[in-house]
């Protein structure tokens, strides 16, 4: 960067905090600012409940809660059961649309990830 972009807003360092204790890496957190505030889907998944994926993730179903959240996004999870039948969460993504290119982009993802 210019010497002249290198400048941050307070709550643009917050931000970037909070990205980096998330385990996102500075230059993806960086692009997040620059993309004008305007994310188009998200997708998240900690450590354990990739482990989980590993030893009970024969069965996974995909769950969407159409907008029901203030911004009308959907919201959806991946989900299995343990061998106790206990839900264990895998993944959840909140998504900007519902469009055919936001659900490949999801899957591709969530295979990625786990």
């Amino acid at each position: 960067m210019l010497p002249s972009q290198r400048k941050i807003s307070e709550s643009q360092a917050t931000e970037i905090d909070l990205a980096e204790k998330s385990g996102i890496r500075l230059n993806a957190a960086f692009e997040l600012m620059d993309n004008e505030e305007q994310i188009t889907n998200i997708f998240w998944a900690d450590a354990q409940m990739i482990m989980d994926y590993g030893q009970f993730g024969d069965v996974v179903t995909f769950d969407t809660t159409y907008k029901l959240n203030s911004a009308h996004r959907p919201f959806a999870s991946f989900v299995g059961f343990n061998h106790h039948r206990e839900t264990v969460i895998f993944g959840a993504t909140l998504m900007y649309d519902e469009t055919a290119d936001s659900f490949v982009w999801l899957f591709r993802r969530f295979l990625e990830t786990m």
